[in-house]
């Protein structure tokens, strides 16, 4: 019977650790949103939140400040592998259209510095690389796979989200109707 007593207690206190590690997790997790994204859900037709987060470099980028221009929202992490044939064409798709205002926005989710910086090794991007560190913004745009792409018109708004691995014939086609004037 003590043993049984035991083993109650010890899964009680495991479940107890759980939900303090969830919550205070959560507590927090979209500290870094705009305070009209808390608790809020990206869907296309809405304005997209803004956020901030650290390059590799340890500058801070804030996403409002991108405001005026098309912005591709990249989430992406190094395991995957879409994603790793992914960025050379979003490379090529920001060279040849940031002279109309398209910006391409790199944001690893849930990595390390150190692994992202290792991963972009030999790699030539001229687009901005962003970390997500705990997830949160990662959340608030619904990502719930690598790679996903968000497409964001210069008002602001989220005009497309496209879950996958982008090739390069979808991205003409939707850089084709994201920049029309």
């Amino acid at each position: 019977m003590s043993r049984i007593k035991s083993f109650s207690w010890v899964i009680g206190f495991i479940l107890l650790l759980v939900a303090g590690v969830v919550w205070f997790s959560q507590s927090g997790s979209l500290a870094r949103l705009s305070v009209g994204a808390q608790g809020q859900k990206v869907k296309v037709g809405e304005p997209a939140p803004d956020f901030t987060l650290d390059d590799l470099d340890g500058k801070v980028v804030h996403f409002n400040d991108l405001a005026g221009q098309s912005v591709l929202i990249n989430f992406w992490a190094t395991w995957c592998v879409d994603c790793v044939e992914e960025i050379p064409l979003l490379g090529e798709a920001y060279e040849s259209n940031k002279d109309q205002g398209f910006v391409v926005l790199a944001v690893n989710v849930e990595e390390s510095p150190t692994e992202v910086e290792m991963f972009l090794e030999g790699m030539t991007l001229t687009f901005p690389v962003v970390l997500d560190r705990r997830g949160d913004v990662a959340g608030a745009y619904r990502v719930i796979g690598f790679p996903t792409s968000v497409f964001v018109d210069r008002d602001g708004y989220v005009v497309a989200i496209h879950r996958g691995p982008l090739s390069s014939v979808a991205i003409e086609n939707y850089l084709e109707v994201f920049l029309a004037p």
